[in-house]
């Protein structure tokens, strides 16, 4: 069973609020190669979406990244507003940089 509290997480340098429940688009990968379906969707219980058909689990893994399990990957948080969410998606447990992407919500 998979437990998150992402929410309540202090450790957490942004507001969670912000990346969670958020329709983000196709990210506009800005270095490296990287491709993913639209919308990513980060849920309070734990899982990630993309593209609506694809499924993993996330947490935080400390101030400024999340872990996404099963694509083994830390997406490190470099910003995140309202209006655009950039991360850096480094492969796990090596750490090699795969892309630089930014994410901007979708508009309903």
């Amino acid at each position: 069973m998979f437990f998150i509290a992402c929410e309540k997480d202090k450790d957490f340098a942004y507001d969670i609020d912000l990346l969670v429940n958020t329709k983000w688009g196709t990210p506009h990968v800005e270095q490296g190669t990287y491709n993913l379906s639209a919308p990513t969707v980060f849920k309070e219980d734990g899982t990630v979406t993309f593209g609506n058909t694809r499924t993993d689990t996330w947490d935080v893994r400390d101030s400024r990244s999340l872990f996404i399990q099963r694509r083994s990957e830390i997406w490190q948080v470099l910003r995140l507003t309202e209006t655009k969410l950039e991360v850096d998606i480094l492969k796990y447990p090596e750490g090699d940089f795969k892309a630089n992407c930014v994410y901007r919500p979708l508009e309903e």
